[in-house]
């Protein structure tokens, strides 16, 4: 295991991490996450974002949402709530369509 130790906590690298086990002789094929809930408002939401330079830090922090929270939304690793898409609709009409 590579790593460091700084100030007592080990900081692994990404190798520690995402290397799995697997038996001699068998490739490791890394698994896809499946995206299920991406709909047309969440590509028409990282259009509009690309376009006006805003930041997924900036919609977190006017949102009061973690960036991790927003991500797996618009990226469609999880649903998007009804209330979050209406919030969200209306901070892209505030900051400039």
């Amino acid at each position: 295991m590579i790593g460091c130790d700084i100030a007592g906590v080990y900081c692994a690298t990404t190798t520690d991490i995402i290397t799995p086990s697997t038996p001699e002789g068998q490739n490791h094929q890394p698994e896809e996450i499946e995206i299920m809930y991406e709909d047309q408002f969440c590509q028409d939401f990282k259009t509009w974002r690309k376009r006006n330079k805003v930041t997924m830090l900036q919609v977190s922090k006017a949102l009061s949402t973690p960036v991790s929270t927003l991500n797996s939304w618009i990226n469609g690793y999880n649903p998007l709530p009804a209330h979050m898409k209406d919030v969200l609709e209306k901070f892209m009409k505030e900051c400039g369509n």
